[in-house]
């Protein structure tokens, strides 16, 4: 069987400021799936960012999402060519908690 796993990227976490989430490591990883749920009445943008360092973190391109009030949303995505993932958010107003979740499988160890 292939590698897996199951992480909380992100415990509840304000969204009354910008943040970024820890990031995880994606090596031999060949798909993953992060689900973010937020409350409140936040208005803002979340992102993925990779980085293939762990110390540089870009956005990636197409995988934003406009937040404005409670919400969920799950990025799907397949052969990533980046070492390393996170979530970041871009705050514009208001006020909640997030939390987010990854998944991901991939080559046997």
């Amino acid at each position: 069987m292939g590698r897996q796993f199951n992480y909380t990227i992100l415990p509840a976490h304000t969204m009354g400021a910008n943040f970024n989430s820890n990031f995880k490591d994606l090596s031999n990883i060949e798909a993953y799936s992060m689900c973010a749920t937020w409350t409140g009445s936040p208005v803002g943008v979340l992102w993925l960012q990779s980085s293939v360092d762990g110390t540089n973190f870009i956005n990636i391109a197409g995988s934003n999402t406009a937040v404005s009030g409670a919400g969920t949303f799950l990025w799907d995505v397949f052969g990533p060519g980046y070492d390393k993932v996170r979530l970041a958010y871009v705050f514009t107003s208001g006020s909640g908690s997030c939390s987010a979740i990854i998944s991901g499988k991939g080559l046997p160890d």
